[in-house]
Formats: structure tokens, C-alpha cells, sequence
């Protein structure tokens, strides 16, 4: 059978992370958000906030396994509360913007890179005439500013649908994440293979609707198996045509 759509996860299938990034990125985050809140007239030190994420990042955590997620409004709500109860509707919605726009922009300060093959893959992709799609869980970083970061590495034109968790209110590996992006699409299941690093989510939660899955990576989960596993992108298409999943 041929297939007629290639669904992508983001992090760590088309973008990729380095451990050096994270420490800054924190730091950067936490000084935008002491600077947020200077301006609004609140001023916390970096040690108060920063020791608010661990409580905040757990009940984020709780949400994503129970295959759901909230907009990033309601995750600077979450956070402030844990900051200091009552702060949300202490501040003015000016300060309340900022504090958003700290949380959110501070990969801007130290992007991600595209992964290895991402740009080459989705090339073949359209010259195949296969149709695209994106289904990515979103952090602190919500689906608005990852656009602006696909767009930025030339990425975003390739990609038809894009579907984030924030936006969706659902999160991998939970089925209505997948079968929105596919209705958007207008594809059945069986019709579409998922690419992504994470077996609990991209590879358990695609298998789950119907999905052919294809795994980037060497990240094991006992009792899952993705129906191919390839180290970088540059080796998708090879993977397909030994599935059969191709046309001529």
C-alpha cells in the first residue's frame, strides 16, 4: 500500500536541543520574568521564581499524562500561583502579558537547531506530493513562538498542519492529538505514518489510532515497537520503501 501523509514530531525529530542551551535558557527566562516583574510594580528575586518551577513543572507533568494540556495563559496562571497565591489577580493585565511573553520568548535568546536531514526530509516529502502535518507537546514554549522558530530555519512552509498541545488542549500520547491533525488533513489512519523520538508518546500514541509509526533514535520502552527505527531523518525514506508504504 502507499501511503499519502507524514506526520512529524517537533522536539528531537525536526528540531534538536543541546544540553549546554538549557542552563542559559533558564537563566535568561528567570531574568526576563524578575525584569516582568519589577515593571509591574512586584519585585520577586530570581531564587523565588526559580523555585517555583519545580511545583509548577510537576502538576504540567500530571496534565501531559493524563493526555491533556492548557493554553499558555492558564500555564503563567499555574506558575504565578506557585509564585505567590493570588499574585495572578494581583496583577495588572499589562504585567500579566509580560510575564507571558518572558516565559514564552526565551528560546529566542537561545534557539534550538534543525535536526540533522529535517530540511531534506520534508523537500522529499513535497516532491512526493505527500501531504505534511506536525504534533508536538509544547512546555514553556507554546505553539505560537515554535512557529516563528520553524519559520526562522525555513521549516514552516513545508508543513501543512500544525497541531500543538497548547492549542489543541491535548497532548501525547492521547488519540484526539493525532486523529485532529489527520482530520484537518483529511486522511484516515492506515493512511499516514508518525516520525517521532519518543516511544511513550510518538510511537505508543500513534500505533494507537492506526498510524504507521517510524521512530528517530535508539530510546527503547519495553513492549513497544515502532514498525521502523532510523538514527537520523536522511534515513526515512529508505525506512518507507522497506516498509512498502511508497508508490512508484
Amino acid at each position: 500500500m502507499a501511503i499519502q501523509a507524514l506526520l512529524f514530531d517537533l522536539w528531537g525529530t525536526l528540531i534538536v536541543d543541546s544540553p549546554d542551551l538549557s542552563g542559559p535558557r533558564a537563566a535568561t527566562r528567570l531574568r526576563l520574568l524578575r525584569e516582568a516583574f519589577e515593571a509591574g510594580g512586584h519585585a520577586f528575586p530570581e531564587e523565588a521564581i526559580s523555585a517555583a518551577f519545580p511545583a509548577f513543572l510537576k502538576e504540567h507533568d500530571v496534565l501531559h499524562a493524563a493526555g491533556r494540556d492548557v493554553t499558555v495563559a492558564e500555564k503563567v496562571e499555574l506558575l504565578l500561583e506557585q509564585i505567590e497565591p493570588g499574585l495572578a489577580q494581583r496583577l495588572s493585565p499589562e504585567a500579566v502579558r509580560a510575564v507571558e511573553e518572558a516565559v514564552a520568548g526565551a528560546i529566542r535568546h537561545h534557539p534550538p537547531l534543525p535536526a540533522p536531514g529535517a530540511r531534506e526530509a520534508l523537500e522529499e516529502t513535497r516532491r512526493r506530493g505527500l501531504a505534511t502535518g506536525l504534533v508536538s507537546n509544547t512546555g514553556l514554549t507554546p505553539g505560537y513562538v515554535l512557529r516563528e522558530v520553524l519559520a526562522d530555519f525555513g521549516l514552516l512552509p513545508y508543513l501543512q498542519v500544525l497541531t500543538f498541545s497548547d492549542e489543541a488542549r491535548s497532548a501525547k500520547p492521547a488519540e484526539a492529538i493525532f486523529r485532529c491533525t489527520l482530520e484537518a488533513l483529511g486522511m484516515e489512519p492506515a493512511d499516514a505514518v508518525f516520525i517521532g523520538d519518543m516511544p511513550a508518546l510518538d510511537v505508543v500514541g500513534a500505533q494507537a489510532v492506526g498510524m504507521w509509526a517510524v521512530q528517530v533514535g535508539d530510546q527503547h520502552l519495553d513492549g513497544v515497537r515502532p514498525h521502523a527505527r532510523i538514527d537520523t531523518l536522511s534515513e526515512l525514506f529508505p525506512a518507507l520503501e522497506g516498509l512498502g508504504l511508497l508508490g512508484e
